[in-house]
């Protein structure tokens, strides 16, 4: 099986010193076999409105720093990701294209992802690609 980077969801919790070393070697996560999605948004210009946080699960995740620049949004989903108790596996799950201006999230995870919740009006849909 080729081992793809994404976010996979932690099989134990608060092992956090071990888990990582044993995360690319696939013995720290869920079911290896469970299907990997990438979740992409539509550019969005991160300088008009930033994004607050990501719906995970069903559950809202509050980024420590409101995302106002690609670098910030790149930071507040890994943060996310770690408090819903995932973690990155081989290799890069997560990659931001575009300037703020026109920000686009690429993720890969086992999760499911929905919106980021943006502090405007209306919250940036996460669609499965």
């Amino acid at each position: 099986m080729e081992k793809l980077a994404a976010f996979r969801k932690l099989s134990k919790s608060g092992l956090d010193s071990v888990i990582k070393p044993l995360a690319d070697q696939g013995h720290c996560c869920e079911d290896p076999e469970k299907a990997i999605v990438t979740y992409a948004n539509t550019a969005h210009n991160l300088g008009t409105t930033t994004l607050d946080s990501i719906v995970i699960d069903g559950t809202t995740y509050t980024f420590t720093t409101a995302a106002s620049t690609t670098a910030l949004l790149e930071t507040g989903i890994r943060e996310a990701f770690t408090s819903a108790g995932y973690a990155e596996v081989f290799g890069v799950a997560v990659t931001i294209t575009g300037a703020a201006s026109a920000a686009v999230a690429t993720i890969k995870t086992t999760a499911t992802l929905t919106k980021f919740v943006d502090s405007g009006d209306s919250d940036v849909a996460l669609t499965a690609q």
